[in-house]
């Protein structure tokens, strides 16, 4: 019987690259087809960098227009009807995903199973909106009923996957651990304590560590389905201040991973709402926007909810 390595075969039908980024094997391709990320100098960050494509003249490769248009045209539209409570969020800083995969490089990445395309697993959605919740101060019971507890109750509302609503850019991103030695663990051999000599200190050598990620800029689509669209609706807003607020995915405190409702209202923004010009000059933690009216600056703030139909934005 033959037995083939997936990771040292030839590169004849091209399955270890990604460059025909309309592919929706690319999941396949980068967990299966990667190649060997030790060889050469740099390892694994060359071996990542070769994945996306060849770096032109020094600059840190990226593959562009990742995922098939017409399919993710065609899955949106599917989400939206199956969840007709949905919005579209935007990709305000990089995002990194699935990193604790399984994989050569020891940082994967997660790829949809049919698009080829990252997305926002559904299950770590629900999660967001768990902490969504409790940052608004919403009493535990609701939370619960709604958003299940564990595994002892299950909800109200199902999350499905956020899916990218047009083609997406994939990079690299450097993260560099510089006490790797301290932070590396309690040394074996001094009976599981920590090693002082492996103290933080600066004749540390930093370890420069590559990483897939996806480029700010992207939209995603996320539904949020309920027998009562009050509890959609109020898992919804759950889930977007958590997105606001914590982010999506891995090392979310450096940034990654910031998501924000499409076209959502920012401070200074400037709308005709019932007749006035108005100024956003605060976001209540409900959402409600605190606007002054322009033409009469000593009048009192108005406090009303974003509605697009209401409110038309002025440049």
């Amino acid at each position: 019987m033959t037995v083939l390595n997936l990771y040292q075969r030839d590169d004849k039908q091209g399955l270890r690259t990604a460059r025909n980024a309309n592919s929706t094997d690319n999941g396949l391709r980068f967990a299966k087809f990667f190649g060997n990320p030790g060889t050469g100098s740099g390892g694994t960050s060359n071996a990542l960098f070769a994945w996306l494509c060849v770096p032109v003249k020094g600059i840190l490769p990226t593959l562009a227009n990742v995922g098939n248009p017409a399919l993710l045209t065609d899955a949106c539209c599917r989400l939206g009807k199956l969840a007709p409570q949905h919005k579209d969020f935007l990709l305000k800083s990089r995002l990194l995903t699935g990193v604790g995969l399984p994989h050569p490089s020891d940082n994967g990445f997660e790829f949809h199973p049919t698009l080829g395309v990252p997305y926002l697993r559904g299950t770590a959605l629900k999660q967001v909106a768990r902490a969504g919740a409790e940052f608004l101060g919403a009493c535990e019971a609701k939370i619960d009923l709604i958003l299940g507890k564990h595994e002892h109750k299950a909800g109200k509302v199902s999350f499905l996957d956020g899916l990218p609503t047009a083609p997406i850019t994939l990079v690299t991103e450097q993260i560099t651990p510089h006490y790797d030695p301290y932070y590396g663990g309690p040394n074996p051999a001094l009976g599981g304590q920590r090693d002082d000599c492996n103290r933080p200190a600066d004749w540390h050598d930093p370890i420069p560590i590559s990483l897939l990620a996806v480029e700010a800029g992207a939209h995603f689509r996320i539904g949020v389905r309920a027998l009562n669209p009050v509890h959609s609706a109020k898992a919804m807003k759950w889930l977007t201040t958590g997105l606001d607020e914590f982010g999506f995915g891995a090392k979310t405190s450096l940034g990654f991973g910031w998501l924000v409702q499409k076209d959502r209202p920012m401070v200074g923004s400037k709308y005709v709402y019932d007749t006035l010009r108005v100024e956003v000059v605060e976001i209540a933690l409900d959402g409600n926007l605190i606007m002054r009216d322009i033409d009469d600056p000593g009048s009192s703030l108005i406090e009303a909810p974003y509605d697009k139909k209401e409110m038309i934005l002025r440049q």
